[in-house]
This record gives C-alpha cells, structure tokens and sequence, in this order.
C-alpha cells in the first residue's frame, strides 16, 4: 500500500484562508496557501463597499501593489476564491480586513 487515497476536495466546502499583513511602504501582503490548487482569483474592496477584481494570483504570497495616499488611513477588505486550471473552484474565503496607512 502506498498511501491513503485522499478525497477529492468539496466545491461546497472548499475555500482559501487568507491572512493580510502589512507590509513595507505601506502596502498589504496577502498569505495562503495552494493546497494542490493552480491559484486564487482576489477581489478588493477600498471602501467603496464593491467588491472589485483585484488579480491572479499563482504562487503564494501576494503583495498588493496599491497603497493609500500619504498620510491617509484606510479601511481594505480583501477575499479570494480557489483556481482550478482557470476555473474558479469551491466558496469565496471568508472576508479579511486592515487598516492601512499611506
């Protein structure tokens, strides 16, 4: 026996857990993780209370190029949902917050 067989992931189940980080120059990183998938799709909301499309993203982790005016203090929601090829696979990760300063 080589191993276990592991079951093949739950469209209903399945979603990215997402974890934002600031990081230099005031800009927010995007931690997850590719548990077999090809990438995630990300959305962004910059306050406007829309979700936008933000990028692909292929390899772990993302940096968000977008960072707020100087001085300015923001409030940015980001999600993300599976790839499988370039389909979208499974549920939108549940929605993370931070506050990021320009």
């Amino acid at each position: 026996m080589i191993g276990a067989e592991q079951a093949a992931p739950d469209p209903a189940t399945t979603k990215p857990e997402i974890k934002l980080v600031l990081i230099t120059g005031g800009k927010v990183q995007l931690q997850w993780k590719k548990l077999g998938f090809t990438g995630i799709r990300i959305e962004v909301d910059r306050g406007s209370g829309t979700w936008t499309f933000l990028d692909i993203d292929t390899k772990p982790h993302y940096d968000d190029p977008a960072s707020p005016a100087p001085g300015a203090t923001v409030l940015w929601k980001y999600r993300a949902i599976y790839l499988d090829g370039d389909q979208v696979f499974g549920q939108w990760s549940d929605a993370s917050s931070i506050a990021v300063t320009g």
